[in-house]
Protein backbone atom coordinates (compact mmCIF):
# COMPACT_ATOMS: atom_id res chain seq x y z
CA UNK A 1 0.00 0.00 0.00
CA UNK A 2 1.14 3.26 -0.80
CA UNK A 3 0.92 6.46 1.92
CA UNK A 4 1.79 9.92 1.50
CA UNK A 5 3.96 11.50 4.08
CA UNK A 6 2.12 14.92 5.14
CA UNK A 7 4.41 16.81 7.18
CA UNK A 8 7.36 18.68 5.59
CA UNK A 9 9.91 17.04 8.00
CA UNK A 10 9.08 14.06 5.98
CA UNK A 11 8.86 15.04 2.67
CA UNK A 12 12.60 16.84 3.07
CA UNK A 13 13.70 13.32 4.44
CA UNK A 14 12.41 11.11 1.77
CA UNK A 15 13.66 13.91 -0.78
CA UNK A 16 16.82 13.25 0.68
CA UNK A 17 16.76 8.99 0.97
CA UNK A 18 15.56 9.45 -2.78
CA UNK A 19 18.50 11.18 -3.81
CA UNK A 20 20.96 8.78 -1.90
CA UNK A 21 19.49 5.54 -3.30
CA UNK A 22 18.03 6.06 -6.45
CA UNK A 23 20.98 4.95 -9.08
CA UNK A 24 20.58 7.36 -12.10
CA UNK A 25 20.69 5.61 -15.12
CA UNK A 26 22.75 8.82 -17.19
CA UNK A 27 26.43 8.12 -17.44
CA UNK A 28 28.43 11.17 -15.85
CA UNK A 29 26.57 12.57 -13.41
CA UNK A 30 24.13 14.99 -12.89
CA UNK A 31 23.19 17.17 -16.18
CA UNK A 32 22.46 20.14 -14.36
CA UNK A 33 25.58 20.36 -11.88
CA UNK A 34 27.58 19.63 -14.95
CA UNK A 35 25.74 22.25 -17.76
CA UNK A 36 25.98 24.65 -14.64
CA UNK A 37 29.88 23.82 -14.57
CA UNK A 38 30.77 23.27 -18.07
CA UNK A 39 29.24 26.64 -18.53
CA UNK A 40 30.36 29.20 -15.95
CA UNK A 41 32.86 31.04 -18.37
CA UNK A 42 31.39 29.77 -22.04
CA UNK A 43 27.57 29.53 -23.25
CA UNK A 44 25.69 32.03 -21.22
CA UNK A 45 22.16 30.31 -22.76
CA UNK A 46 23.19 27.06 -20.98
CA UNK A 47 24.22 29.26 -18.12
CA UNK A 48 21.15 30.83 -17.64
CA UNK A 49 19.09 27.11 -18.22
CA UNK A 50 21.01 25.84 -15.27
CA UNK A 51 21.13 28.72 -13.47
CA UNK A 52 16.85 28.05 -13.80
CA UNK A 53 16.79 24.58 -12.92
CA UNK A 54 18.86 24.90 -9.93
CA UNK A 55 16.30 28.02 -8.74
CA UNK A 56 13.51 25.96 -9.41
CA UNK A 57 14.80 23.36 -7.33
CA UNK A 58 15.65 25.64 -4.43
CA UNK A 59 11.88 27.04 -5.09
CA UNK A 60 10.06 23.74 -4.43
CA UNK A 61 12.43 22.64 -1.46
CA UNK A 62 11.80 26.36 0.53
CA UNK A 63 8.28 25.82 -0.69
CA UNK A 64 8.56 22.39 1.61
CA UNK A 65 10.28 24.33 4.26
CA UNK A 66 8.03 27.14 4.18
CA UNK A 67 4.94 25.10 4.30
CA UNK A 68 6.59 23.44 7.56
CA UNK A 69 7.05 26.70 9.67
CA UNK A 70 3.48 27.61 9.00
CA UNK A 71 2.41 24.53 10.29
CA UNK A 72 4.39 24.24 13.08
CA UNK A 73 6.26 21.25 12.25
CA UNK A 74 9.90 23.63 11.71
CA UNK A 75 10.82 25.93 13.90
CA UNK A 76 10.37 29.83 13.13
CA UNK A 77 13.03 31.66 12.20
CA UNK A 78 14.26 28.68 10.09
CA UNK A 79 15.92 30.10 6.77
CA UNK A 80 14.22 27.98 4.09
CA UNK A 81 16.89 29.42 1.21
CA UNK A 82 19.62 28.57 3.93
CA UNK A 83 18.25 24.75 4.06
CA UNK A 84 17.25 24.16 0.86
CA UNK A 85 20.70 25.73 -0.37
CA UNK A 86 22.66 23.17 2.42
CA UNK A 87 20.58 20.39 0.82
CA UNK A 88 21.36 21.07 -2.67
CA UNK A 89 25.31 21.70 -2.19
CA UNK A 90 25.89 18.43 0.27
CA UNK A 91 23.63 15.94 -2.00
CA UNK A 92 25.14 17.40 -5.44
CA UNK A 93 28.76 17.51 -4.02
CA UNK A 94 28.49 13.76 -2.48
CA UNK A 95 27.25 12.71 -5.48
CA UNK A 96 30.22 14.07 -7.73
CA UNK A 97 32.48 12.49 -5.20
CA UNK A 98 30.57 9.03 -5.09
CA UNK A 99 31.12 9.03 -8.81
CA UNK A 100 34.63 9.64 -8.02
CA UNK A 101 35.00 7.40 -5.44
CA UNK A 102 33.03 4.86 -7.61
CA UNK A 103 30.83 4.03 -3.88
CA UNK A 104 28.08 5.35 -2.46
CA UNK A 105 29.43 5.95 0.95
CA UNK A 106 30.10 10.03 0.05
CA UNK A 107 26.12 9.66 -0.27
CA UNK A 108 25.11 7.67 2.87
CA UNK A 109 27.27 10.09 4.85
CA UNK A 110 25.45 12.98 3.58
CA UNK A 111 22.44 11.54 4.18
CA UNK A 112 23.35 11.19 7.87
CA UNK A 113 24.61 14.65 7.99
CA UNK A 114 20.85 16.11 6.43
CA UNK A 115 18.85 14.34 8.57
CA UNK A 116 20.76 15.07 11.78
CA UNK A 117 20.63 19.14 10.45
CA UNK A 118 16.37 18.55 9.89
CA UNK A 119 16.63 17.09 13.27
CA UNK A 120 17.83 19.88 14.54
CA UNK A 121 14.94 22.63 12.51
CA UNK A 122 12.39 20.31 13.55
CA UNK A 123 9.83 21.30 16.23
CA UNK A 124 8.90 18.86 18.36
CA UNK A 125 7.73 18.02 21.72
CA UNK A 126 9.68 15.59 22.89
CA UNK A 127 11.38 12.90 21.19
CA UNK A 128 12.81 9.32 22.49
CA UNK A 129 16.47 8.30 20.78
CA UNK A 130 16.80 4.41 20.44
CA UNK A 131 21.32 3.81 20.04
CA UNK A 132 21.92 0.33 19.57
CA UNK A 133 25.33 -0.45 19.05
CA UNK A 134 26.11 -1.14 15.09
CA UNK A 135 22.81 0.66 14.00
CA UNK A 136 21.52 4.20 12.61
CA UNK A 137 20.63 6.21 15.81
CA UNK A 138 16.27 5.79 15.94
CA UNK A 139 14.21 8.62 16.95
CA UNK A 140 10.63 8.24 18.28
CA UNK A 141 8.56 10.96 19.04
CA UNK A 142 6.80 11.07 22.86
CA UNK A 143 3.64 12.26 21.13
CA UNK A 144 1.61 10.19 18.16
CA UNK A 145 3.19 11.40 15.29
CA UNK A 146 2.92 8.36 13.17
CA UNK A 147 4.55 9.53 9.76
CA UNK A 148 7.42 10.18 11.36
CA UNK A 149 7.54 6.63 12.99
CA UNK A 150 7.32 5.22 9.83
CA UNK A 151 9.91 7.31 8.34
CA UNK A 152 12.27 6.53 10.69
CA UNK A 153 11.67 2.86 10.74
CA UNK A 154 11.54 2.47 6.83
CA UNK A 155 14.91 0.06 7.46
CA UNK A 156 15.24 -3.65 7.45
CA UNK A 157 14.20 -5.24 11.03
CA UNK A 158 17.96 -6.34 11.34
CA UNK A 159 17.86 -6.78 14.73
CA UNK A 160 15.10 -8.96 14.88
CA UNK A 161 16.65 -11.01 12.09
CA UNK A 162 13.57 -10.69 9.86
CA UNK A 163 13.72 -9.15 6.21
CA UNK A 164 10.58 -7.10 5.62
CA UNK A 165 10.74 -3.48 6.26
CA UNK A 166 9.78 -2.36 10.17
CA UNK A 167 7.07 -0.06 8.65
CA UNK A 168 5.67 -2.79 7.05
CA UNK A 169 5.83 -4.80 10.31
CA UNK A 170 4.62 -2.02 12.58
CA UNK A 171 1.33 -0.99 10.17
Amino acid sequence: STFSISIAIGRLRSFVKRFVVTTSNLRGGCPLMNTAIDSDDGNQRLRDLAREGFAEWRERISAIVEEGIRNGEICKGTNARRVANTLIATLEGALMMSRLDGEKAPLKDAQVTLNAMLDQIAYSRGRFMVDVAGLELLYLPAWPEVTRVIEDCRGQERWRGATRPIAEAVV
